[in-house]
């Protein structure tokens, strides 16, 4: 079962984990959702799954493919934007 990441609309937008602890060795994956059709998630730097980017029509990842540590990420949501972290354990 992914690990649910909401997004929340608003001034300013928020997030329902941040940070969110995944695990590598768990086969952890995330799923982004909102209510908002208009959002998407960038990985600008290092990301920890195969995509550095995220939709409604593409809401989450396989399996993590990158190492151990915190991964920055920005959420953009109806022209607002947020920078959550997600933090990777072995």
């Amino acid at each position: 079962m992914p690990i649910r990441i909401e997004i929340n609309p608003g001034n300013p937008p928020s997030v329902s984990q941040d940070p969110v602890k995944i695990s590598r060795g768990k086969n952890d994956r995330v799923q982004w959702h909102s209510t908002s059709n208009d959002w998407a998630v960038v990985f600008d730097g290092p990301t920890p799954f195969e995509h550095h980017y995220y939709s409604p029509c593409n809401p989450g990842n396989v399996q993590v493919t990158g190492g151990s540590g915190q991964y920055k990420y920005t959420v953009f949501v109806n022209g607002q934007k947020i920078d959550p972290i997600i933090i990777v354990d072995p």
